[in-house]
């Protein structure tokens, strides 16, 4: 999973700035802004902790496959139903 795209979509969708959505899962600011940004991973915990609060979120195929076309949109590849060219 492309995990930059989908926390800060999870984010920006229930309204929260880059603090306070760390200061709910626990994590600081930056390590917030460095996972969107793509400079760090987040950690297993992290993704478990998301995962719970919202699974509807994650387990929902059809914004997965959104955030995948937006990704390889940016990236200028070809989006296929099996995955990113």
């Amino acid at each position: 999973m492309d995990y930059q795209i989908i926390i800060k979509d999870i984010r920006q969708k229930v309204g929260l700035d880059q603090a306070a959505f760390g200061n709910i899962c626990g994590v600081g600011e930056q390590v917030i802004a460095d996972i969107e940004d793509g400079k760090t991973d987040p950690s297993d915990t992290l993704i478990a902790l998301l995962k719970y609060r919202y699974s509807d979120y994650f387990f929902r195929k059809d914004d997965h496959q959104t955030n995948l076309r937006r990704k390889a949109d940016r990236q200028g590849r070809q989006h296929t139903r099996e995955g990113i060219l």
